[in-house]
C-alpha cells in the first residue's frame, strides 16, 4: 500500500472507523490476529475495506521493545524492484518472481558477499521470495549478524551467496535529441533526452559524480511511459552498457536485436531497471 517501509496487511471488512487505528482485530474464537492500522474511504468513514498489521509482524516489534528498548532490523544494503513480465523476459527468468537488485550499497553485506545490480533474489534461506516487497518483510524481521543463503539468478545462471546481514542505519538516503524512424526512436518514442553537463546537474539537483543522459520529457502514453520511464530520470546504461551521451544512448540502442531494451537509470538518487518492449 505504501503507508510504511515494511508492510504486510490483513484485508478486512470488519468496521474500521478513524480513531480506531492501534484497536485489536479478532476472529470467531477471540483470538487476536491483527492490529488495526488503515482504511480505504472516500468519505473517511467505513466502507468495508479495512487493513490490520498480522499479530506475529507486531509480535516481533513487541518482543524487541520490551527485552532491547528498540527495534532494530537487519540490513541487507540493497535497492530492489519488482519482476514485471517484461523484466523476466528481458533478464530470460522463467516467471515473473523474485526481487531485482537495482543498485548495490558501497561496503554493505550484500556488496562484501558478491551481489551485484541485476541479480535476482529468488529465495532466502530456501524459502521462495515472491517480490522485492517479500524479500524487504524476511530481511526486516531477522536480527543482525545472521548469515542467510541466498539464491540469486545472474544472466540466466543461479548461483548461491551466503551474507552475514548488518544492522539497518538510521539514515537509509547517499545536446538534445528527441526521437523521431530506427530503433532508437522506435524505443524512445515520446521521449526527449539531453547529455547531463556539470550545469545540467546542477541546475536539477543532481550530484556532480552523475554521468548518463538525462530524461527531459516523457509523453504520457508512450511505451517508455507505460514502462516506468519519467522526466528528471537520469539513464546510467542501456543493456548494461554504460552510456554518457545521447548519442551513447542512441547507438545501443540501435544496435540491439533483442525484443526489448533494459535501460538502467537513477531517479532522486535511487537506481532501478526500466524495460521498454520493441515491438
Amino acid at each position: 500500500m505504501g503507508i510504511e517501509e515494511y508492510e504486510d496487511f490483513i484485508q478486512t471488512d470488519a468496521a474500521i472507523n478513524p480513531g480506531n487505528s492501534g484497536g485489536a482485530l479478532i476472529n470467531a474464537q477471540g483470538e487476536l490476529i491483527g492490529i488495526n492500522t488503515a482504511i480505504l474511504s472516500r468519505s473517511g468513514g467505513n466502507q468495508g475495506i479495512g487493513f490490520a498489521i498480522p499479530v506475529n509482524l507486531a509480535r516481533n516489534v513487541m518482543d524487541q521493545i520490551i527485552h532491547g528498548g528498540k527495534v532494530t532490523r537487519a540490513f541487507l544494503g540493497v535497492m530492489v524492484q519488482p519482476v514485471t513480465s517484461d523484466i523476466a523476459k528481458a533478464f530470460k527468468l522463467g516467471k515473473s518472481e523474485g526481487a531485482l537488485i537495482s543498485d548495490v550499497s558501497v561496503n554493505s553485506p550484500a556488496g562484501r558477499a558478491g551481489l551485484k545490480a541485476g541479480d535476482v533474489v529468488t529465495k532466502v534461506d530456501g524459502q521462495t521470495v515472491a517480490d522485492s516487497r517479500a524479500l524487504q518483510l524476511m530481511i526486516g524481521q531477522m536480527k543482525p549478524v545472521r548469515i542467510v543463503h541466498l539464491s540469486v539468478v545472474r544472466e540466466g545462471t543461479e548461483r548461491d551467496y551466503a551474507v552475514t546481514l548488518g544492522k539497518q542505519p538510521a539514515d537509509k538516503n547517499d545536446s538534445c535529441w528527441e526521437s523521431g524512424g530506427n530503433s532508437a526512436d522506435r524505443i524512445l518514442d515520446g521521449v526527449s533526452v539531453e547529455t547531463l553537463t556539470p550545469e545540467i546537474a546542477h541546475e536539477f539537483g543532481i550530484s556532480r559524480t552523475t554521468k548518463g543522459v538525462l530524461v527531459q520529457r516523457v509523453d504520457p502514453d508512450s511505451d517508455a511511459a507505460q514502462a516506468g520511464l519519467e522526466p528528471g530520470d537520469v539513464i546510467l546504461e542501456v543493456d548494461r552498457h554504460a552510456v554518457t551521451t545521447v548519442e551513447q544512448l542512441r547507438r545501443y540502442i540501435n544496435e540491439s536485436n533483442a525484443d526489448s531494451t533494459i535501460l538502467f537509470v537513477s531517479r532522486d538518487g535511487r537506481k532501478r531497471y526500466v524495460v521498454i518492449s520493441s515491438k
